[in-house]
């Protein structure tokens, strides 16, 4: 593993934790969506 790809795996998965940590709350808000739906 050549050392100028760790640095870009390490951005890469930060971007990636990043992202599922800003798209968590809008699932959490769909699914409460869907659930009152369901409920109602």
């Amino acid at each position: 593993m050549a050392p100028f790809f760790v640095p870009i795996i390490y951005y890469l998965f930060y971007a990636l934790v990043g992202f599922f940590l800003y798209l968590l709350p809008l699932c959490v808000r769909f699914f409460r969506y869907l659930l009152a739906l369901f409920i109602q």
